[in-house]
């Protein structure tokens, strides 16, 4: 069976959640934060980190 893939850059995004472009990237980037200090916790705690990946 094919797979399909589907792909939306951030100013796509953007659009769709109705942000601006450079609003959204900040949120982002918040959000990457946020979850590495979660993760940097969980570790330290001996727990499993959450997954982020990164395109």
């Amino acid at each position: 069976m094919d797979k399909l893939e589907f792909t939306l850059d951030s100013r796509e995004v953007a659009a769709m959640v109705g942000k601006e472009h450079h609003k959204l990237l900040r949120d982002i980037r918040t959000y990457i934060e946020q979850v590495e200090e979660i993760n940097k916790k969980a570790f330290e705690e001996g727990k499993a980190p959450y997954a982020l990946t990164y395109l």
